[in-house]
């Protein structure tokens, strides 16, 4: 039933994947995996996503509950405020009629969530930053404008910091693949073979490159320690065994990227 799912709905059979948050995996391995399907991932928004992930124009709308740190009962006056009273204008529409705190609302800004009213998230960041500052609220009259200057902003973010930014928030990025992030640090060898070739390289001896999925410490029959190991392509997961002997076994394992060389079975 699963695969049948995956095949003919592949974003309900990914939107429940992530939401039933089971499995061996992190979310974002998940994520890579439905946007290698061809699936869209939408990021978050005080409009549009729900507290999950919900499917939306034949994409994945990344829902608000995943923003590590955003309050529940803040989260369940969000979705409630908008059902009863509709969209949210503005970010200053959105903190006059919820009064989020400072660190609720950058988080939202963080995770991409105020795009979608506000425009550039670090020129917005900033102004909010400078109010507070200065003592302003939300909904305040003021006799002189605060702004900074009304004609300057700060350049808006690079790709790499808004990913970087939302793989902390999120747990993975939403416009980019993750492995977009580490390419200034991945292997550069000649002759890398991607993780989906590798069922038709069965006995050649290949390199692997990849970030860290999931490991398990195991022994061998005879006692000797070996791990398996799953890393992560832009192409899919390769399924490594360090084999007693062939490598020592490795106790700290961090994101990557990790280089592996050996015979593919």
């Amino acid at each position: 039933r699963s695969a049948w799912l995956k095949a003919h709905h592949p974003a309900a059979f990914w939107a429940g994947a992530l939401n039933n948050n089971g499995g061996c995996y992190p979310a974002w391995v998940y994520v890579e995996a439905a946007r290698r399907g061809g699936l869209a991932i939408l990021p978050p928004c005080v409009n549009r996503s729900d507290e999950s992930f919900v499917v939306e124009d034949g994409g994945l709308r990344v829902g608000l509950g995943r923003l590590a740190g955003l309050p529940a009962e803040f989260l369940r006056r969000l979705l409630a405020e908008r059902r009863l009273q509709g969209r949210y204008e503005s970010a200053e529409d959105l903190r006059r009629r919820l009064r989020p705190g400072s660190e609720t609302f950058r988080l939202l800004a963080r995770a991409g969530a105020l795009d979608g009213i506000e425009g550039e998230r670090r020129a917005m960041l900033l102004n909010t930053a400078w109010k507070e500052r200065l003592g302003s609220r939300p909904g305040d009259r003021e006799m002189f404008p605060r702004d900074i200057a009304p004609n300057w902003k700060p350049p808006p973010g690079s790709w790499l910091e808004i990913a970087a930014e939302a793989f902390a928030v999120l747990g993975f990025t939403v416009d980019r693949p993750l492995p977009d992030l580490f390419s200034p640090w991945w292997p550069t060898e000649a002759g890398l073979t991607l993780a989906a070739d590798l069922s038709r390289l069965v006995g050649r001896k290949v390199s692997v490159a990849g970030l860290f999925a999931t490991g398990r410490d195991t022994h061998t029959a005879h006692g000797k320690p070996m791990q398996f190991v799953t890393l992560v392509d832009r192409s899919g997961e390769a399924d490594i065994s360090l084999f007693p002997g062939t490598c020592a076994p490795l106790r700290q394992w961090h994101l990557g990227p990790w280089l592996v060389t050996g015979i593919v079975e």
